[in-house]
């Protein structure tokens, strides 16, 4: 594998992955590259957006491996910055670019919390769909290229165990009010923005309805008694977390 980095990022995010799965390593992509690798829509030009950053994310064993195949292939180490937060997050720096590469370890915690570290033995290059879905839902401030990446998940998954997975999905919410309450406010932007920004009358419809069958099922699925208690105190807590920086 040529140690060049690649000035082009989706040809750079094809270049890494190729990489990973050359040494037989799990980690996976996440972020707008990862939804531009499993959608082609993310293609078409009324949903094309600009990226600024590879970001993945490993299991704990893997970080260091993965760390040598970074380097190896081009990457600086942020040494002070690893050493104060490498338990759970990491930079690399491509520095003719001046990109980053962001690595998260385990879990993905942003708006929200989810842990994917049990999820990381699906097949593929990214994260699964469902979990892609959900990293972009829990934004609290949700951005333009958010809900561009959300649009284009929307039109090329369908419903099932490998595309978008509605009882994986509602499991999760099912027991955190906060989260639910970030991914329902979400899904009401998601359904104005898509219906505005989609020309074609069939793929819009297609859009509405998968996100209105998505919203229905969270909000008939049976709740836990965690849920019903947060669910008392409603929006006078604070129910999200504000992170440094999101993963766009």
């Amino acid at each position: 594998m040529p140690n060049q980095i690649l000035p082009d990022l989706t040809e750079e995010a094809t270049r890494v992955c190729a990489a990973i799965q050359d040494s037989k390593l799990g980690v996976k992509l996440l972020g707008g590259l990862a939804v531009w690798l499993q959608s082609p829509s993310a293609q078409l030009p009324i949903l094309r957006r600009d990226y600024s950053d590879l970001d993945f994310i490993a299991v704990k064993k893997e970080v260091a491996p993965f760390s040598k195949l970074l380097t190896n292939i081009g990457y600086i180490e942020d040494k002070r910055f690893n050493a104060i937060h490498g338990a759970t997050r990491l930079i690399f720096i491509d520095e003719e670019n001046d990109r980053p590469v962001d690595l998260l370890v385990d879990n993905f915690k942003m708006c929200h919390e989810i842990d994917l570290k049990n999820r990381l033995n699906i097949e593929g290059l990214t994260i699964s769909i469902s979990d892609l879905f959900l990293t972009k839902l829990q934004v609290v401030k949700i951005t333009k290229k958010d809900l561009l990446d959300l649009t284009s998940l929307i039109i090329d998954h369908e419903f099932s165990n490998t595309g978008v997975d509605l009882t994986y999905i509602t499991k999760i919410l099912s027991g955190d009010w906060g989260f639910e309450r970030t991914v329902l406010l979400n899904l009401d932007r998601l359904l104005t923005f898509s219906s505005e920004i989609l020309d074609n009358p069939k793929t819009k419809k297609i859009s509405e309805d998968k996100i209105n069958m998505i919203i229905k099922n969270i909000r008939d699925s049976k709740k836990t008694i965690s849920y019903k208690l947060r669910a008392k105190i409603g929006e006078r807590v604070i129910w999200y977390e504000e992170p440094d920086e999101l993963i766009h």
